[in-house]
């Protein structure tokens, strides 16, 4: 499958995408059916930080949740559960920030 293969179109002034997604199986994980969201652990020198992320985009889809010991993953768990459940609406904007992305500057410097 290739970028060729997703069809868009506008409906009510927003952009809406289809195409065909070909589950893959995975170890001792269960199906992207079931359970498309999950916590994606990230380390930051000695505290946990955590994102939501969507298996079926392969992205990071909810900032990024600092916490100090295993407590603070039931809250991050939460929010993708409810993710899984239809609840809430994922935020597709924060994979840059989440990975600690450094930008460099778009003007050349000689």
């Amino acid at each position: 499958m290739n970028t060729t293969d997703i069809k868009l179109f506008v409906i009510d002034s927003q952009l809406k995408a289809e195409m065909d997604v070909h589950l893959t199986r995975e170890r001792e994980a269960p199906s992207i059916a079931d359970c498309r969201y999950a916590v994606l652990p990230l380390r930051k020198q000695r505290s946990n930080s955590y994102v939501v992320y969507d298996r079926l985009l392969n992205r990071i889809v909810n900032g990024v949740f600092f916490g100090d010991g295993n407590g603070d993953l039931e809250g991050v768990l939460d929010v993708a559960r409810l993710y899984n459940e239809g609840n809430g609406n994922p935020d597709m904007s924060p994979n840059g920030l989440a990975l600690g992305l450094i930008y460099p500057d778009s003007e050349k410097t000689a």
